[in-house]
């Protein structure tokens, strides 16, 4: 039985706060200068989970990969799982 991973305890914290504070996690238009890591137009808890899951190499490499590094520091760690989910909670503002 695998131990559960815990880079993604931090990301399931902020979310249930979130959550439990009566904020609102929906998904936020793509129109700002915030990569979108599934390329679907809008930044929500699903580019979350896949930068995770890149992270604990659930997912191979791909072309789209490149939209994982959030804070386009040229790393792409738990740090840009954080700020997708800072940045729907409405806590950061992606600048």
């Amino acid at each position: 039985m695998r131990k559960p991973k815990r880079r993604l305890a931090f990301p399931l914290a902020i979310l249930v706060s979130v959550i439990c504070l009566g904020a609102t996690a929906t998904s936020v238009s793509a129109t700002t200068t915030l990569p979108d890591p599934n390329g679907d137009g809008t930044i929500d808890v699903s580019d979350a989970v896949l930068v995770a899951r890149y992270l604990d190499g659930q997912i191979a490499t791909s072309t789209q990969s490149v939209n994982y590094d959030i804070n386009e520091n040229g790393i792409i760690s738990q740090f840009d799982v954080d700020l997708i989910l800072l940045y729907i909670a409405g806590i950061w503002n992606g600048g």
